[in-house]
């Protein structure tokens, strides 16, 4: 029964609990002024979750991207990109807005690693457009955008970033794991504007959307060719391969499991148990998708741009496709220029080349290795064992065929390049970055590069 001071005050009761509950629900809408100098905007944070209605990873819109961010700031980032050796990039806190909405506090450091080769042998005042990370929660404890903790800021040589954006797409139809990417500006206030790729980072968020169980660690090849088992110290690997998760568990074992599996099973161990330690479908699939994208670079043969996940329970490693800069034969990045400094074009079309070239590539960046440690370093085992074997190589060349049949053939590469440039051209704000011109010349090398495939293969 309730009590008669209840039945008194309970409408007074209802008016507190509703006006508390609308209290809360208020307080999660801030109202936040664009403090870039344009704009007042709203924005939703949910559990420090940032929303907005335009999906930042929608790829049928061209979004823009602002970073406050002074002269002195960037200088800082690079300066102490090269006064760590080119080992550590350092956050630096930004406000960034995305789509027309602020989000205040975000770390904003450097990414990439081969990217960052035409910082490091840059000596004039010219800006160079790198590759960056937004980290939304390095400043403020949980906060995400989008339930997203992270985004990369990715370039290309060129404006149009098509040989990127197209092979992605490619390979999220054929099923292979790739992140999300999309057309975006990105205006450092006041300094620059440039195109950008905003590109899904293969963290947490990552997994949870790709993959089901919920114990594992991400592995990032480096710059080298390496896949073969060195010793069990994991110092070994450090400079081949980074844990980015778990970072304080497994010290690598997993990856030198996988490792010691690949370099010393018998042949007959490596062709009856490989599927128990390697995704058949995610690792068959991105070799292909490199010959069919990658067929006259011989930069194709580091094999690196790439994730590792491993599934605690299973000890099974799937492979995630990262960099696509040089699909469809592109040659025009900066890699590419550098080494041509160091070798003629034959060169680098010649495979046999491979160990001076390597050298180079891993001095260039940031090791140093000693002499007798150079051929297994750079030995890539899995692909080497896995094309000599009779089945698997079987397997390779009717995926090939299969994969060369949807992605020429049935059109499907004209097919997601003529959406993008549907996507650019639709965008207001496309000359300020590139002329009409000047992007259908673009077009016209993959389309050229299709032709030619289809032509030579048939």
């Amino acid at each position: 029964m309730l009590s008669l001071a209840f039945k008194r005050n309970y409408k007074l009761i209802v008016i507190l609990v509703l006006i508390f509950i609308f209290s809360v629900i208020f307080s999660q809408t801030r109202i936040i002024s664009y403090n870039f100098g344009k704009y007042y905007t709203q924005l939703e944070n949910t559990w420090n979750n940032y929303t907005n209605s335009v999906n930042v990873l929608d790829d049928s819109i061209f979004h823009e991207i602002s970073i406050d961010i002074t002269k002195e700031q960037y200088d800082y980032l690079i300066q102490s990109y090269k006064s760590n050796k080119y080992l550590d990039k350092e956050y630096i806190s930004v406000n960034v807005v995305i789509d027309w909405k602020e989000i205040q506090n975000v770390g904003l450091r450097l990414k990439g690693n081969i990217d960052l080769l035409e910082i490091l042998t840059e000596n004039t005042d010219t800006f160079i457009k790198p590759a960056l990370l937004l980290k939304f929660d390095q400043y403020e404890e949980n906060q995400t955008y989008q339930w997203l903790s992270q985004l990369a800021l990715r370039v290309d040589s060129s404006d149009s970033i098509l040989w990127q954006l197209v092979s992605f797409k490619l390979f999220q139809n054929l099923w292979l794991y790739s992140p999300d990417t999309a057309y975006t500006s990105l205006d450092f206030w006041e300094l620059w504007s440039y195109i950008y790729m905003v590109s899904e980072v293969i963290d947490e968020n990552f997994v949870s959307e790709n993959f089901t169980n919920t114990s594992w660690v991400i592995y990032k090849a480096l710059n080298s060719l390496s896949f073969s088992y060195l010793w069990e110290d994991p110092v070994s690997y450090i400079d081949l391969f980074e844990q980015e998760t778990n970072k304080n568990n497994y010290d690598m074992k997993l990856l030198i499991n996988l490792f010691d599996f690949v370099s010393n099973s018998s042949d007959e161990d490596f062709e009856k148990y490989f599927e128990d330690y390697i995704d058949m479908d995610s690792f068959l699939g991105m070799i292909v998708m490199d010959e069919l994208m990658w067929r006259e670079d011989m930069l194709l043969w580091l094999l690196n741009n790439y994730y590792i996940y491993i599934d605690t329970e299973t000890n099974k490693a799937s492979f995630i496709v990262w960099d696509q800069k040089m699909s469809f034969s592109n040659t025009q990045t900066a890699i590419y220029e550098i080494l041509l400094k160091y070798y003629s074009k034959n060169d680098l079309e010649d495979i046999d080349n491979i160990t001076e070239l390597l050298k180079f590539t891993q001095n260039g960046i940031r090791l140093e290795k000693t002499d007798d440690k150079w051929d297994k370093t750079y030995l890539n085992d899995l692909r080497k064992r896995f094309m000599e074997n009779e089945y698997f190589y079987s397997l390779y060349l009717s995926k090939l065929e299969d994969y060369r049949q949807i992605v020429f053939q049935e059109n499907l590469a004209l097919e997601y390049l003529n959406y993008y440039e549907t996507v650019f051209f639709s965008y207001k704000n496309f000359s300020n970055y590139m002329d009409y011109v000047t992007y259908k010349n673009m077009v016209n090398t993959i389309i050229n590069y299709i032709n030619n495939f289809s032509l030579n293969n048939n």
